[in-house]
């Protein structure tokens, strides 16, 4: 019973988020057009949900073109990386291009607060662990504690290794599944509100870095372009 309630709960929440996000999403889908031509700005992929059930997780694309298990939680290599759009950047480090998963909790596949929902090669891992399967209880969330308390260890560990699957799976996926396995102890209404709370700051911690970021470019870019033409000015009038 208290489960469908909660249901009923963040069915209403994730309709009135949905509303209020929208505009920004449609704002987003026609800057990603601009760049992503040919296919949806939108990308699926298969993830572990609860009790090991498969569903498809949606994000706005970053990539120009769809690399097998690329558009994933931001482990890219030299060749992927070199796919990202100028914009598809931004979206990454502002994590905005995570709004369309709005949707799976919509559908009922994600909640707001949880593990994040792991690809389907985690499966057998997860599974035959008897401690890691205890997540399979719990739908994955938008975001989460272990998302919170790991965020800027793995960027630092993915951001510095050369194989960044084998430092993923090596040093990142353990912490992250320790601190998965820790919220579920601790899991309380207080502590969710203080994630949601959490998630708001360093969303725009991020997205305030992320602007800067694309403005100075900007500048930098108009800046090196005045110079050159400034330059060729010049070899003109003393012809």
């Amino acid at each position: 019973m208290d489960m469908k309630i909660g249901r009923v709960f963040e069915l209403i929440f994730s309709i009135f988020i949905a509303i209020a996000i929208m505009p920004i999403m449609a704002i987003i889908a026609v800057l990603s057009k601009l760049e992503i031509k040919k296919i949806s700005v939108f990308f699926t992929q298969e993830r572990i949900g609860k009790d090991g059930k498969p569903f498809n997780i949606i994000k706005f694309r970053t990539m120009r073109r769809t690399i097998a298990d690329a558009e994933d939680d931001g482990i890219l290599n030299s060749f992927t990386e070199k796919l990202v759009t100028k914009f598809g950047w931004f979206l990454r480090k502002t994590r905005l291009d995570e709004l369309p998963q709005i949707f799976n909790v919509l559908k009922g596949d994600m909640g707001f607060i949880g593990h994040r929902p792991l690809m389907i090669n985690f499966f057998d891992v997860i599974n035959n662990d008897v401690e890691y399967r205890k997540i399979l209880k719990f739908k994955p969330g938008i975001t989460g504690y272990a998302t919170l308390k790991i965020l800027e260890y793995e960027n630092n560990v993915l951001s510095n290794a050369e194989d960044r699957g084998g430092a993923y799976m090596r040093f990142v996926f353990p912490k992250k599944m320790k601190y998965n396995l820790e919220y579920l102890k601790k899991k309380n209404l207080w502590l969710d509100m203080n994630i949601i709370l959490m998630t708001g700051a360093v969303f725009f911690r991020y997205f305030t870095a992320a602007l800067m970021a694309a403005v100075a470019g900007f500048f930098r870019k108009s800046k090196t372009k005045n110079s050159l033409l400034a330059e060729k000015r010049k070899k003109i009038v003393h012809r």
